[in-house]
Order: C-alpha cells, then structure tokens, then sequence
C-alpha cells in the first residue's frame, strides 16, 4: 500500500510566518531599537549587570511591539485608545439607556425611508414566495421517487 503524503514540491508556495512586514512592523521596530540602544550601549559598558538589560530589553519591547502591531477586535491602538480613555472616563452611574459610543470619522446611521421599508418587504416576500416554490418542486421530486417502484433488471 503506497501513500502520496506530500504534494509535488514544485508547486510549494512561501509565505511569511508572521505576516508582510510592511512600514507598520518597519516603523514599530524602528522605535524599539531606538528605546533599546541606550539600554545595549550601558550593557556593553559593563556599567549594568546582563539579567537587567536582558529584563529591560523584554519589558520596553513586548509592550511597544504589541502596541505597534497587535489588534484588538480588530483595530490598531490608535483607534481603540481613545474608545477605551473615552469608556473609562463615563460615569459610574446606572443608567436605564444603552450608551452609545460615536466613533469619529464614521458617518451617522441614517434611517430608511418608507419607499426603502417598502422595497425591502417586497424583497423578502418574494424570497420567501420562491423558497416556499422550491420547497414543493422538493417535496413534490421526493415523493415521486418514494412512491416510484423499483425495475427489476433480471
């Protein structure tokens, strides 16, 4: 019994590991190395002890490189920081409405008009005419092919 595991090695397609490198990633490390080079010059002056360095290398770039590259909920830090300040500066009140957060740049929510509802009705109408058409045509095939008796080919 033979197994072809691999797939034709011609045909193998890189891709980066950890995503394109593009002027974010270049301008994130750009700044790491620029926060770190006094901290590496002062090492190799023996004026601190290597564990030091080491531990003050890992905490200026881990926050900075998360920072500069990571996302949460899929925003970069500069457009979920100001939503966080602008949430944690909001009373501490109970309130009986849901606030809501207006993120600049976005364009209010307009509310459609009646010939739009209209139009949007008589869509969903004839979705649900037509679903309920092929549902017959199934229900219809199906029963056919139960009740049809099989050939005997003998």
């Amino acid at each position: 019994m033979e197994f072809d595991l691999h797939d034709d090695p011609a045909s193998y397609d890189a891709r980066p590991i950890f995503g394109t490198f593009d002027k974010r990633g270049i301008t994130t490390l750009a700044v790491i190395v620029v926060l770190l080079l006094p901290i590496i010059v002062l090492s190799f002056l023996n004026t601190w002890p290597v564990e030091l360095v080491s531990l003050a290398c890992v905490a200026i770039a881990v926050p900075v490189g998360l920072a500069g590259m990571g996302k949460i909920h899929g925003l970069y830090a500069e457009k979920w920081v100001p939503l966080m300040l602008k949430e944690r500066k909001a009373p501490r009140e109970m309130i009986y409405v849901v606030p809501s957060v207006v993120i600049d740049g976005l364009p209010p929510k307009k509310e459609p008009t009646r010939a739009e509802r209209r139009a949007e009705r008589r869509e969903a109408k004839a979705d649900r005419r037509a679903r309920a058409l092929e549902d017959a045509e199934d229900a219809q095939l199906l029963l056919n092919f139960v009740t049809s008796r099989p050939v005997d080919e003998g």
